[in-house]
């Protein structure tokens, strides 16, 4: 079982070249005020921080904006007490209950490219592409922070993968637009190392939305998403050899997985 919390905080600058083309950069300055790592070993609480860049750039003609953005990949240092849950580790290993312990979390890279254009007034479509750098988030590998002695390794050697989204817009009323749009988002965890700590799998996402103008330079904005899972029937095709084998991608984690979810967001904007 995983839990897991995260601030991203982004101040970025942006600058107009021209009437057509704009650049912008910042930080991603992350916070995960809240880690749960559990395994069949032991279970790891903590917090951590870690940093990353990004960039972007908007192209706009007439009816038409190019656009294209970039996350680099961020490595969360997440330390806390680690907890095992086998007493043979804490003879064996020397690990004492609530020892401080230590996991690198790779975040991963994000490339989007992105076309919207104005059919007329009221209503303009868009279309993007995402590519996600899941070949970053490889393993988690929890140490003891006093002697740096690995406790247990979880491999999860996802794939990069990539994501499709169509939605569009439509001016309702001078100070009330709609939104519509739906996303397929393929995984990035294949059969060899699949885990039901995240049971991924390739997903459907319909979205629904409403900007309202309130005047005075504030605006709300509100979307609902469903998000459907594919169903995943998997079969180990490793056999798991008990205490100290790495549990993903055998056969002990069989069965058919299913999930969905339900994303709800409300903003409050104000310009000046």
């Amino acid at each position: 079982q995983s839990k897991l919390e995260i601030l991203d905080f982004v101040p970025t600058a942006t600058y107009k070249v021209n009437d057509s083309f704009s650049v912008a950069a910042g930080l991603d300055l992350y916070w995960a005020k809240s880690a749960v790592l559990n395994s069949s070993l032991g279970e790891l609480n903590g917090d951590g921080t870690g940093i990353g860049f990004n960039a972007g750039l908007l192209y706009r003609r007439d009816a038409l904006s190019l656009g294209a953005s970039y996350h680099s990949s961020a490595t969360l240092s997440i330390e806390g007490p680690y907890s095992p849950l086998n007493t043979l580790l804490v003879v064996a290993g020397g690990l004492a209950p609530g020892q401080p312990a230590k996991v690198d979390l790779d975040l991963p890279w994000r490339l989007q490219l992105g076309v919207r254009y104005e059919v007329n007034d009221e209503l303009a479509v868009e279309f993007d592409w995402t590519r996600s750098g899941w070949s970053k988030f490889d393993k988690l590998t929890v140490k003891g922070r006093r002697t740096g002695e690995v406790i247990f390794t979880d491999t999860n050697a996802w794939d990069d993968a990539d994501a499709y989204r169509i939605g569009m817009t439509y001016q309702l009323l001078p100070a009330t637009q709609l939104r519509l749009g739906y996303a397929y988002d393929e995984t990035g965890q294949q059969d060899d190392h699949f885990s039901a700590r995240v049971p991924d799998n390739d997903r459907h996402l319909f979205g629904i939305g409403v900007g309202q103008d309130l005047g005075q330079g504030l605006s709300l904005e509100a979307g609902y998403m469903y998000v459907k899972f594919e169903d995943r029937d998997y079969r180990g095709s490793r056999q798991y050899l008990g205490l100290g084998d790495d549990i993903n991608g055998s056969n002990a984690i069989d069965g058919n997985y299913t999930a969905h979810a339900h994303l709800i967001g409300i903003e409050i904007r104000k310009t000046f």
